[in-house]
């Protein structure tokens, strides 16, 4: 869903208050959130990898009928 939502929003570009974040969190922290802020295409491609890749590595263990708990 947040695939198709970026797709929108690179072609339209409208922009949404989606997240909010204060200066109280570490500088760490608060630069990461604004990166993700202001690219949010590139998050969304990077957390669809790591679930992509989450999902074929139980796939993977499913067909070698291994137990996952």
């Amino acid at each position: 869903m947040s695939l198709i939502y970026t797709v929108f929003n690179t072609i339209f570009h409208f922009e949404d208050g989606y997240a909010q974040f204060s200066g109280n969190e570490d500088k760490v922290t608060l630069s990461i959130s604004q990166w993700i802020q202001e690219n949010y295409d590139y998050a969304n491609i990077i957390m669809v990898i790591f679930i992509a890749g989450w999902g074929l590595l139980l796939l993977y263990f499913v067909t070698q009928e291994w137990q996952i708990k």
